[in-house]
């Protein structure tokens, strides 16, 4: 055993997982906070919803009270919730935002009109004729 502790022995990286980027402390520490905020207000909300429907059978109709006093926890933890992020936003400085200008739509050649399906006749050789071609020659059809 004592061997094998001294196989893993060394220095140790601490890497940020795929696609992620690295965290400093103060930023996994906001992480943390976030997460555990996260997880009171699922719980919260699924206290609401399990209490109310357990108080939607007659014998348990007082759970209904505890329904509505997580309901009023809920509303209470949303609204600080609230308050903080409005007082992080009044403290923290804006992003730069930097406007790229749209690139101007690409302009298509103008396309020749195409002909009107009874503009044209095909010929006893199988060749399309255009009709008006036979009007200004004078050639009845």
């Amino acid at each position: 055993m004592l061997a094998r502790m001294q196989e893993h022995t060394g220095k140790r990286v601490l890497m940020p997982r795929r696609g992620e980027r690295f965290l400093g402390t103060r930023d996994r520490a906001r992480a943390r906070v976030r997460e555990r905020r996260r997880r009171v207000l699922t719980v919260l909300l699924e206290g609401v919803g399990l209490t109310a429907l357990v108080g939607a059978f007659p014998p348990l109709r007082a759970m209904w009270l505890v329904a509505c006093v997580l309901v009023i926890l809920l509303a209470l933890y949303v609204w600080s919730l609230m308050q903080l992020r409005a007082a992080a936003g009044a403290t923290m400085p804006m992003p730069v935002t930097v406007e790229i200008p749209e690139a101007a739509p690409a302009r298509r050649a103008p396309r020749a009109p195409t002909p009107m399906f009874d503009q044209d006749e095909v010929d006893g050789r199988g060749e399309v004729v255009d009709v008006r071609d036979r009007i200004r020659a004078g050639v009845a059809g």
